[in-house]
């Protein structure tokens, strides 16, 4: 480990004296990042540099030059803290920054995702494709979004037509029966535009170890294939209005065993207008439709029976006003019916209605101080709960490079459907069972941050304290009727408060018109009452890392269209991440008698290189090895890494 951490630190320590030539005219990357609007933090645009909040955003470019192969790997590769590992019937599991999948709230253009496994939403239906950037807010942010976002939110802006015709194909191929291909189609016409996106991904089926794990099971990546079309329609009939209109299908199936597979569908779909009575006064009115299910096909019958279907129907209003020179006030509300069937039920399926009310208000002092104050209030009908939340945001302007940052945020998840309904017999070993009077979980997110950027560089601290009351999770209990009589049962309870203290430091910057670099480091410490009947799987450090290379050659061709000269681009990026050691108690196979074992995961370090070839004609050629140092644990677990050694692939693509 130690030389692995040596290979990152003097790769790092090599660039450090060529900073001097940062003047250069293509060393602005970080500064054109920090000019860029970003909307989530405050659901208004604002440039990233004045947002008060402290908000990390994933560019068009960054997407690109990752050349990962999802969301879930995008985000492990560039954001410390963050960890995808396997749950039970190997689903995906998110931990970031000490908070579970179902304390994070993924959006796709503001709206939510229906559809859960193991707490987590289904990540493959997250394309790369269409993403024109990803914006991370991490801690509480209930205040604006309600339940789920007590641990951060994740929001996926996607690309819209700003050309008459724009046309991406592209195609990967990798290791592991890797496949993907993509096409994006833009149109604008007039007042109208359109974008078109499609994809398809193949991966195949490969076992981690030959030799059985620690958990008990050979750890297999389940063989898969997806199907994704999606379309936005955009049309302006007057300067003032704006109307989209969307709609989306996603299909997923992953071979199980031998006679069973399992799909995954969604439908989706959405209306939006938005009516501008002057730049910084809107209105907008929205309705959303997401349906996701799941089935088993059997491959001997051929029936495909659905046991599960989550439905949700939302509208909302969001109202923005910059009322004097210095004050914004954004007043808004959701109503939604959430509907969900599940084999994990008895009786049927069960649906609610949840309403929400916020009002925020955005107070620029002068030109160095910002503070910015909200509340939301929330109610849900089938737990009769209710929750008002708010948050108090601060921002100074110490220098013109020199940027303080404090926020508190209050947190609120609501208990959910399946953890209020469920009845499930786990395979026959035990009983799963959920809990009506479960009350809401509740946060309080304390973060300060501070951020310098100048000539190419951008640094920033930040420093949080989040602390969790009511936390709803799964405990045995020994008074519960299990499946053999009185040993107790599995069931949804509030348990004792819990708190997450963190830090996270980061340095990027752009040393010439060649080379630009990042290091991010991150450290969670999660505080858990010594008689807690759960623990946390939370690594304490994580650290990322990215050392880019541009170089510019070859004979320049003219472009009819902007009269300007190109050449070819090629892109070499060095990147990794490191994950600390992690030691946590697990239950033993006797549920009933509450005995625990120590585990410990070992640390890991990945390293991946990619290079990409961009060419004038609009092709471009890439090609990369991952795990380079051909790391492979020792023994297999769900907190290894999913990989078998050194993989390859390649790809291209063509932009018209």
């Amino acid at each position: 480990m130690r030389k692995w951490l040596a290979i990152v630190a003097a790769l790092v320590a090599s660039l450090l004296p060529l900073s001097a030539a940062a003047g250069d005219r293509d060393s602005v990357r970080w500064e054109e990042q920090m000019e860029q609007m970003v909307v989530t933090a405050t659901r208004t645009p604002r440039l990233l540099k004045d947002v008060p909040v402290q908000t990390r955003v994933l560019t068009a470019e960054d997407i690109r030059l990752a050349d990962a192969n999802g969301v879930a790997e995008l985000l492990q590769q560039e954001l410390p803290g963050l960890e995808f590992s396997w749950a039970m019937s190997r689903e995906v599991s998110l931990n970031m920054n000490g908070f579970g999948g179902n304390n994070i709230l993924f959006l796709i253009d503001g709206e939510r995702l229906a559809g859960e496994t193991m707490n987590n939403i289904d990540y493959q239906r997250l394309s790369l494709d269409n993403i024109e950037r990803i914006e991370i807010v991490r801690g509480a942010a209930s205040s604006l979004y309600g339940s789920n976002a007590t641990g951060g939110v994740v929001n996926i802006i996607t690309k819209k037509a700003k050309q008459k015709v724009s046309l991406n194909v592209n195609a990967h191929a990798g290791s592991h029966a890797d496949y993907r291909f993509g096409g994006v189609l833009g149109n604008r016409i007039g007042q109208v535009s359109n974008v078109l996106s499609g994809r398809y991904t193949h991966m195949g089926m490969y076992e981690m170890s030959p030799f059985k794990s620690s958990v008990g099971e050979r750890l297999i990546a389940n063989k898969n294939h997806t199907w994704q079309v999606e379309d936005r329609l955009t049309w302006t009939p007057i300067s003032q209005l704006t109307l989209t209109a969307r709609a989306g299908y996603f299909f997923r199936e992953r071979v199980y065993d031998s006679s069973q597979n399992n799909r995954y569908r969604d439908f989706s779909g959405g209306l939006r207008g938005e009516y501008r009575f002057a730049s910084d006064h809107t209105l907008e009115l929205a309705y959303s439709f997401d349906q996701y299910d799941k089935s088993d096909f059997s491959t001997i019958t051929r029936y495909d029976i659905r046991d599960y279907s989550n439905v949700q129907n939302s509208l909302r209003a969001l109202y923005n006003n910059r009322i004097a020179d210095c004050l914004t006030l954004t007043v808004g509300g959701d109503v939604m019916r959430d509907y969900m069937r599940s084999y994990m039920f008895e009786g049927g399926g069960r649906s609610q209605v949840t309403a929400d009310a916020l009002v925020q208000a955005d107070w620029e002092i002068d030109s160095r101080w910002e503070v910015v104050g909200g509340a939301r209030y929330d109610y849900y009908s089938e737990s009769a709960a209710s929750s008002l939340t708010g948050k108090l945001s601060a921002r100074f302007k110490a220098s013109k490079d020199i940027t303080l940052r404090a926020s508190y945020s209050g947190g609120f998840r609501a208990p959910t459907l399946k953890e209020m309904f469920m009845d499930f017999d786990m395979s026959g070993v035990f009983k799963i069972y959920g809990n009506p009077h479960l009350k809401p979980e509740r946060s309080h997110n304390f973060q300060a941050s501070a951020e310098f950027s100048h000539k190419g560089w951008n640094l920033s601290a930040t420093l949080s304290h989040n602390i969790v009351s009511n936390r709803i999770t799964t405990i045995w209990d020994p008074t519960a009727l299990g499946l053999y009589g009185n040993l107790g049962a599995m069931r949804y309870l509030n348990v004792a408060d819990m708190a997450v203290t963190g830090a996270e430091a980061n340095v990027a910057w752009t040393i010439d018109r060649h080379w630009d670099a990042r290091l991010s480091y991150c450290f969670n410490y999660v505080h858990l009452p010594s008689s807690s009947l759960y623990t946390d799987d939370t690594r304490p450090h994580s650290l990322t890392a990215r050392v880019g290379y541009r170089l510019t050659f070859g004979r320049e061709v003219l472009s009819t269209k902007t009269g300007t000269l190109k050449s070819h681009i090629l892109n070499i990026n060095l990147s990794g991440r490191y994950l600390s050691p992690l030691n946590i108690y697990e239950l033993d196979d006797s549920y009933s008698r509450l005995n625990t074992f120590r585990t410990h995961y070992d640390g890991y370090l990945m390293l991946k290189l990619t290079a990409q070839l961009r060419t004038p004609w609009g092709f471009t050629f890439a090609a990369s090895a991952d795990n380079l140092l051909n790391y492979r644990p020792a023994v297999y677990t769900y907190y290894s890494p999913k990989t078998t050694g050194t993989t390859f692939s390649v790809g291209v693509s063509y932009d018209l």
